[in-house]
């Protein structure tokens, strides 16, 4: 589904060694992919907040902003981490982004100069993109067969987004 496949069909007792824990681990990957996404939503509502980003002006685009020393930003994010985990992570979603869902907007407005640039460049340049014909449904059932993961679901999505989040915070200082 993230458009990789092996070269050739193999059985479940063919492993290629995980370069990250969580694949040897057994660990959902999922929830690391919803983080990133959820990071661009947060990161987008902390930028609105600072005033350091305005939508449609170029002068104050997305990909520019810098919310580093704004109480603004840093008030919106303490409101959400008051909540700790007493309130659903849908609930903590909504209080930071005004949104109970994920949307890939705010990546998507994030990497929108870049995504103009690339399709101007490979046009010039005369590069074709793309993974060619993929089964999709080979794919999925082959990610069927494979023993339900452990992972914490949504709960362990917001931790990681809050974590980086943290992160952020102590290390821009």
């Amino acid at each position: 589904i993230q458009g990789m496949m092996p070269p050739a069909k193999r059985s479940h007792e063919q492993f290629d060694a995980g370069a990250k824990y969580h694949v040897a681990g057994d660990v959902g990957y999922v929830r690391y992919f919803t983080a990133f996404i959820y990071e661009f939503q947060f990161y987008r509502t902390m930028c609105l907040e600072s005033g350091n980003y305005v939508p449609g002006d170029p002068k104050k685009p997305l990909h520019r902003c810098n919310f580093y020393g704004s109480i603004e930003a840093g008030d919106k994010l303490r409101e959400m981490l008051q909540m700790g985990a007493s309130r659903p992570w849908m609930e903590a979603m909504e209080k930071m982004t005004g949104q109970k869902k994920m949307s890939t907007k705010a990546i998507r407005e994030y990497f929108e100069p870049l995504e103009m640039w690339l399709k101007k460049e490979n046009k010039k340049s005369g590069v074709q993109v793309g993974w060619g014909p993929v089964n999709v449904d080979a794919v999925c059932q082959q990610a069927s067969k494979k023993v339900p993961s452990t992972s914490g679901g949504p709960k362990s999505t917001l931790s990681a987004v809050l974590l980086f989040l943290i992160s952020i915070a102590i290390f821009s200082h």
